[in-house]
């Protein structure tokens, strides 16, 4: 199913961009830890359906696996086939509702893959906004739509000026 193997996490996250190597920076895990291997021996059992409660029951693991390696699990997870891929995956990373009494529900292995989805958020939203490739009335009226959910302005009559 999904590989743990230590060596294949490293050379991948050799592969990305340095950038994102900052954003999800974590020590790799210790190939001869038996949490991990009994943890990828079981994840190497289960149904996709059963994952989020498997999470849950395995905080202590998925904390060992480090960011790195919890960003490859999810990597690994989302390259799954439907139908469960898209409930299963939101199970799993879903930032819940609060409930009536501001509570959020959320498990331990869910603040994990949430916050490393949000450190590689990040990333992505520093390398897509670093590229300046929207002119000024673009930016202005994405700034608009972020902030206040408004729609974007009717674009100017007439081509653009610089």
């Amino acid at each position: 199913m999904i590989s743990l193997d230590i060596e294949k996490l490293a050379e991948w996250y050799s592969k990305l961009p340095s950038d994102f190597q900052k954003a999800i920076e974590s020590d790799l895990p210790d190939p001869d830890d038996e949490v991990l291997k009994t943890f990828a021996k079981d994840l190497a059992e289960l149904e996709v359906v059963e994952l989020k409660e498997f999470f849950d029951e395995s905080t202590a693991a998925l904390t060992k696996l480090g960011r790195i390696g919890r960003i490859r699990l999810l990597s690994a997870l989302s390259k799954r086939t439907y139908p469960y891929q898209v409930k299963s995956f939101k199970e799993i990373v879903e930032d819940p509702e609060e409930g009536e009494d501001g509570a959020t529900g959320q498990s331990q292995s869910q603040v994990l893959f949430i916050e490393d989805l949000k450190a590689f958020s990040e990333a992505v939203a520093a390398r897509t906004f670093k590229n300046q490739n929207l002119d000024t009335i673009a930016l202005s009226a994405l700034n608009e739509a972020a902030l206040e959910h408004e729609a974007a302005p009717a674009p100017p009559s007439g081509p653009p000026t610089s």
